[in-house]
């Protein structure tokens, strides 16, 4: 029987609301810390601060079971595909933000929907996307190892479009275990056009689509101070199987001059 293309896409659609495993649930939460990482060494700052701004990116930590888990994925999965990929996170300058009368909804930001939010997004330097990868960045880098800035080929066109809808620049940054770098979007999708950089190639652990930029072409925009911690923590699904996934816990980086370099040029 040939499966009409509306029906097939609706399928497919909806088979990717569930989270795929063990593997995606440290993925996951190695996200959200990055995320919270990136948010902690921006504030620190005496002249930026950054904020959530992508739907909510809640850790798999904080649920008992994984159903509770799941309900979250299904809902968030649904905002990203009405509102589209908004930036992880976004930075405004801390004196613009104290002029703002909308200063109180800063907080709640990814909550709120474009018309609501229209006017603080008019008011920020830039927006943030924030990737990670499981890399001690400066031992693998002296022994020779390619990290790179990766970046899904399913995201970029959904960037761009918010990019060009409020006329704001985009940064990338690659959170590692001991540092972080930064990259422009504008001068990531260049290399990807002038082809300098190699095709999107399906990657072996999420199954999608990704571009891999050399971290050369970047800046270091962070370097740790205070590793984080390594800890397990379980989930329980519906049929009574544990899932056990290493979290990173704590953990401080400090922003280097390229990174605040970058962050002022937006």
């Amino acid at each position: 029987m040939v499966v009409p293309r509306r029906m097939l896409a609706k399928k497919q659609r909806k088979m990717t609301l569930a989270p795929r495993g063990f593997d995606f649930l440290a993925r996951w939460s190695q996200g959200a810390w990055a995320e919270s990482k990136a948010i902690e060494t921006i504030n620190a700052s005496n002249d930026y601060l950054a904020v959530p701004y992508g739907p909510s990116r809640g850790d798999p930590v904080s649920y008992a079971k994984f159903s509770e888990w799941k309900k979250f994925f299904e809902d968030y999965r649904q905002k990203m595909e009405k509102s589209g990929k908004r930036p992880d996170l976004l930075t405004f300058k801390k004196d613009v933000l104290e002029d703002l009368e909308e200063r109180q909804l800063i907080d709640s930001l990814s909550e709120l929907d474009d018309s609501e939010s229209s006017k603080l997004v008019q008011s920020s330097s830039a927006g943030l996307e924030v990737e990670t990868s499981l890399w001690k960045a400066k031992k693998a880098l002296q022994l020779g190892t390619e990290l790179s800035f990766t970046i899904k080929e399913e995201d970029m066109d959904r960037l761009t479009q918010w990019e060009k809808a409020y006329q704001k620049p985009l940064l990338v940054i690659q959170v590692f275990y001991d540092s972080a770098y930064i990259i422009s979007y504008v001068l990531a999708k260049q290399l990807i056009n002038e082809g300098k950089v190699k095709k999107a190639k399906k990657d072996r652990k999420t199954g999608k689509l990704t571009y891999k930029i050399p971290i050369s072409f970047g800046k270091l925009f962070a370097v740790s101070v205070k590793p984080p911690s390594v800890e397990s923590r379980i989930l329980e699904n519906e049929k009574g199987m544990i899932m056990a996934f290493p979290i990173f816990k704590g953990g401080k980086f400090t922003l280097t001059a390229s990174g605040l370099e970058m962050l002022r040029s937006t």
